[in-house]
């Protein structure tokens, strides 16, 4: 009997700065709960303290002589680009690893410098809001460039906005299995989701969304961004409807908190033998879209027809550990708001 040869994908990211090359490197680490941080985490000022620690900088090799220079830049949200809003030059110090609370304290500013317009409207929204984009720079005693560092802190805000990736509007799925899929909130405690059928065209989407008899009527799914919409159904979904959707994220805070609304999309149901474009081909698809930069085309064009499946995938990091399909997408999901932290990906055929 003849054993049949499965094409494995090997994906291993590498994000990680080599801590041994000669080169002076500099990382940036966020760890704290950024929804629950205020704006003073932000500042970098001479004898400011009790700042709360939301970022970690690691410099290596340590004992230098060194100079740092930081820049903050923010974007209120998606529709606006990055503008300057905080610099600074410290005075120079033996390079070590440290937290952002030490800026000021242990290592001194030499001199800084705020876009106080911005810095003003900051204040006056009370926490972070929108995009901040932190560029720390580390350069030697003689003020020649070593190494740069960037990372992104993103926060909740008025004008945050969630979209439903999937289904994709006027889209055809199997009655069977409906998977919803939408982008990550911030800060978010849970999300909601609603359906209903839209029974004539002269409906608008948001008409036949709030129509009567849904057929999810505003469940709270938990604090996740894809579901099965036939798990948390109140009545049946039958083949020949068309479907409208839309998905809530709730933000607690100041007044009992926010909720933000997706867009409303609509599609079809088809009978269960149907062929339709299932949950892990959009997946897959995205997982393509994101590495189309870092593997051949012959490879990319395989992911998006499904000549890839997620069977035959096997998912690895630098040190071996093999991780699971859901935690590729959890990887994918943050490297897309921050790509930089990509180093390289590399595949190996079998």
């Amino acid at each position: 009997m003849s054993k049949k040869n499965i094409t494995v994908i090997f994906l291993s990211l590498f994000i990680f700065n080599n801590i041994f090359s000669q080169q002076p490197s500099i990382k940036l680490s966020v760890f704290a709960d950024l929804c629950s941080i205020d704006f003073t985490a932000l500042a970098a000022t001479n004898s400011l303290s009790g700042q709360p620690r939301v970022l970690f900088v690691q410099i290596s090799p340590n004992n230098l002589l060194v100079t740092l220079k930081g820049k903050i830049e923010w974007q209120r949200d998606k529709n606006f680009s990055y503008e300057p809003l905080f610099n600074f030059t410290t005075e120079e110090f033996r390079s070590r690893d440290f937290y952002n609370d030490e800026l000021g304290i242990t290592i001194k500013i030499a001199n800084s410098s705020a876009n106080s317009a911005l810095a003003n409207e900051n204040i006056k929204r009370g926490k972070p809001s929108g995009n901040y984009r932190l560029t720390f720079s580390l350069f030697d005693s003689n003020g020649n460039y070593l190494s740069e560092a960037s990372t992104i802190l993103s926060f909740a805000n008025p004008s945050q906005t969630i979209s439903i990736i999937s289904p994709q509007s006027e889209s055809q799925h199997n009655v069977g299995s409906i998977i919803a899929m939408w982008n990550e909130v911030p800060c978010a405690a849970y999300y909601t989701i609603k359906a209903n059928v839209r029974t004539s065209k002269s409906q608008t989407l948001e008409e036949a969304l709030n129509s009567g008899n849904p057929l999810i009527n505003d469940k709270n799914v938990g604090n996740v961004t894809s579901v099965n919409l036939i798990e948390y159904k109140d009545r049946e979904f039958l083949p020949g409807q068309e479907v409208v959707l839309q998905v809530s994220a709730f933000v607690p805070g100041v007044g009992g908190g926010t909720r933000y609304y997706s867009n409303i999309v609509n599609f079809y149901l088809t009978e269960g033998s149907a062929v339709t474009k299932n949950f892990v081909d959009e997946q897959l698809v995205r997982i393509a879209n994101f590495l189309s930069k870092y593997l051949s085309n012959d490879v990319i064009e395989k992911l998006k027809k499904g000549e890839i499946t997620k069977n035959e995938l096997k998912i690895t990091t630098d040190d071996g550990r093999v991780l699971s399909f859901v935690d590729l997408m959890d990887i994918i999901s943050n490297l897309e708001n921050d790509p930089h932290s990509v180093i390289e990906v590399k595949f190996i055929s079998k």
